[in-house]
């Protein structure tokens, strides 16, 4: 059974963090834009400051629900692989997307440029 770690809402955007004893798994959905920035920016926040703690190997950011992230979010998404860059505890980030909204093979392939060993797309 997973448990809560973090949820959080504003506008059209919704995301909500679980952990099941062994992995993360973050869930994003609605319209990420310059409204939900930092309601964005303190999910990751707390996403990686989790995953260190319970020292986790694995961390899923599903976004096939997400219809829309502009810029400012996907800058997020850098300052969190940033922070996993400089951490000394390292896990794999996951990222679960779908055909259905083309900026995400756009905005994730750019995103693995900054994390080469870490991070990992997955189409469904």
């Amino acid at each position: 059974m997973s448990r809560k770690l973090v949820s959080a809402t504003v506008d059209a955007f919704t995301g909500e963090a679980t952990y099941d004893g062994k992995t993360i798994e973050a869930r994003l959905s609605g319209i990420a834009d310059m409204r939900s920035t930092g309601t964005l920016d303190d999910l990751l926040g707390k996403v990686h400051s989790e995953a260190v703690r319970m020292a986790v190997g694995e961390v899923i950011v599903d976004l096939r629900n997400l219809e829309f992230m502009n810029s400012s979010c996907v800058l997020k998404f850098v300052t969190w692989l940033s922070k996993l860059e400089q951490s000394p505890t390292k896990y794999k980030i996951r990222f679960l997307c779908t055909n259905r909204y083309h900026w995400q093979q756009r905005s994730l392939h750019a995103l693995r440029a900054f994390a080469t060993d870490y991070l990992s797309i997955e189409t469904r």
